[in-house]
């Protein structure tokens, strides 16, 4: 039992006389707090079947999960963040003391942890507690060394992105992960897929209405090409009819077909679409007339006058 190990520790350490007497000096002050309601803080020494063999007022005792600091619905969550709290330092009152042999139990339920401020986007260090068939159950609280108590959330298997080594995580082992918000019942929303992760923090929102560089990606299959918007925002070419003239969705269709895997083209951020996660782009281009098509006087003409315009161009140039 956990009161035996207590009582051995205490033997060996106080054995001889003058230790006893120093022994007996540490136990009426243990009582005094005791009777006096004092908070005292207590070191975690060991994890222990139903609890933590911890250091108290110069002495062994013993605090059981269920008088912790904070509470978890299973034992095993104990058992997965337990190497994270050896050596941590909590606050307890001493609940009872008993000197045949001597022991000492000691309750942390009491208030002591600051609030926690996260900001959506930080990357965090979480510990799985829980391994199920929809996800993780992850949690945070070590990632502060426990100064603001246990987190805990939910690491859905929607939220684990293309590294598949994540699916050989066990309770106990870290994971690097990024905060999110909170949820309408004040849930942590926590996630690993780095692209769904910018999706929801809003980031690609901020491009709208900018020109930038967009690079050529060949598809793995050869079936088409990609864009990609700072390396990473996915995004299509705009050709719809109704918004631009058939000139210019031609010179765009004319042009796609020559783009080479790496190469990079000049566009505007016209729009996102939220649920496809992917940015809308007008292609920037020099046409025949030397002017790039997204000046308003294109938009203005149909064809037969941009034709019109081209041979007096050229007449004018020769």
């Amino acid at each position: 039992m956990i009161f035996d190990k207590i009582a051995q520790i205490t033997k060996e350490l106080f054995g001889q006389p003058e230790k006893k007497e120093w022994l007996d000096e540490l136990v009426k002050n243990a009582e005094r707090l005791r009777d006096e309601n004092i908070s005292v803080p207590f070191k975690i020494m060991a994890v222990k079947q139903t609890g933590f063999l911890v250091k108290v007022a110069g002495l062994y005792g013993f605090i059981a999960f269920k008088y912790m600091p904070w509470k978890y619905a299973d034992i095993e969550y104990w058992k997965a963040v337990s190497p994270k709290l050896i050596d941590r330092i909590f606050f307890c009152k001493i609940h009872k003391i008993s000197h045949d042999p001597i022991s000492i139990i000691v309750n942390g339920e009491i208030p002591q942890f600051k609030e926690l401020e996260l900001l959506p986007g930080e990357k965090i260090t979480a510990i799985i507690i829980r391994k199920t068939n929809y996800g993780f159950f992850v949690d945070i609280g070590s990632e502060f060394g426990w100064k603001y108590g246990s987190f805990v959330g939910l690491l859905h298997k929607s939220q684990f992105g293309p590294d598949q080594s994540i699916l050989k995580k066990l309770p106990g082992d870290e994971i690097q992960l990024t905060y999110q918000g909170l949820n309408i019942d004040k849930q942590l929303i926590l996630g690993a897929d780095t692209e769904k992760i910018e999706w929801h923090l809003g980031n690609p929102s901020r491009l709208i209405g900018q020109v930038v560089w967009v690079e050529v990606v060949k598809k793995p299959d050869g079936r088409g090409i990609e864009f990609l918007a700072e390396g990473k925002y996915r995004g299509k070419i705009n050709v719809r009819k109704k918004e631009f003239p058939s000139y210019y969705r031609t010179k765009i269709k004319q042009a796609r077909v020559k783009l080479t895997d790496g190469s990079r083209i000049e566009c505007m951020v016209t729009g996102i679409n939220n649920k496809t996660r992917y940015l809308e782009f007008k292609w920037i281009m020099d046409f025949d007339l030397n002017m790039p098509m997204d000046h308003p006087l294109i938009d203005m003409l149909d064809n037969e006058s941009i034709q019109k315009l081209t041979i007096i161009k050229n007449e004018v140039e020769r």
